[in-house]
């Protein structure tokens, strides 16, 4: 597995085009209040569906982590 993640990682900044495209993190500010797993994951589809404006010119992914709360929301 390691190994795979260190070809795929640097594969994608080999290919990564800086001027064509732009790479944005986000981190949910208030991890507090998940602290249930389910109310979070709805709390990120209400998010993406907001998201129309985006929608034609982005590719994302969004995040819940963790097994015990509360939970993080991170994004790529």
């Amino acid at each position: 597995m390691t190994k795979f993640r260190e070809v795929a990682v640097k594969g994608f900044w080999d290919m990564y085009d800086s001027e064509g495209y732009s790479l944005w993190f986000c981190d949910y500010k208030y991890n507090d209040e998940n602290t249930v797993s389910f109310v979070s994951l709805n709390k990120v589809g209400g998010f993406l569906q907001r998201m129309d404006l985006a929608r034609k010119y982005a590719l994302g992914k969004m995040l819940v982590i963790g097994s015990d709360p509360p939970f993080k929301v991170k994004g790529l």
